[in-house]
């Protein structure tokens, strides 16, 4: 699986095989609910939508602060509509930065890295936040950079097993 972080622009190669099937059998419950608190995770939740071939999902802090914002894509048409809600959203939330003319060093160069070449893939970004107390810090970005793909991991695997394609 290809994990590209929209706010670095950097994609890096990790083998579903590399999650343990626990890892990724733990997160099963949540899939199906469509989101949930995550399991050890605290107070941090998600909100998972499903498509053909295609997953979008949020990381909450609590209900409602949304830390980032991920796709997932099995298919090379859930990757299409998986790269346009990506695209969209990234647009929509930069063009408001430039609009409101944000004064919060947000990270952003503003430039949309290129969608992954090969399947099965996820894409987050850390989202920018009006109040800087929001924004990730070193631990809970290290936790978010290995959560993001153990999720999608699990996401993978749950709809090959739905659509009997096996793990």
């Amino acid at each position: 699986m290809i994990h590209l972080s929209i706010n670095t622009g950097l994609s890096i190669l990790i083998p579903i095989a590399r999650f343990e099937r626990d890892e990724i059998s733990s997160l099963i419950p949540m899939v199906v609910k469509s989101g949930d608190l995550v399991p050890g995770g605290g107070s941090w939740r998600t909100i998972i939508q499903r498509g053909n071939g295609v997953v979008v999902f949020d990381v909450r802090r609590g209900k409602d602060a949304v830390v980032a914002f991920c796709v997932c894509a099995w298919s090379v048409a859930g990757a299409a509509e998986a790269w346009e809600m990506m695209d969209s959203h990234y647009l929509n939330v930069t063009d408001e930065i430039l609009k409101v003319g944000h004064t919060v060093d947000t990270g952003l160069d503003f430039t949309m890295p290129s969608m992954p070449t090969s399947l099965p893939w996820v894409a987050s970004w850390i989202l920018p936040q009006a109040d800087a107390s929001l924004l990730p810090d070193a631990d809970e970005q290290k936790w978010l950079d290995e959560f993001v793909p153990r999720l999608a991991a699990a996401i993978v695997h749950r709809a090959r097993r739905m659509s009997g394609k096996g793990n």
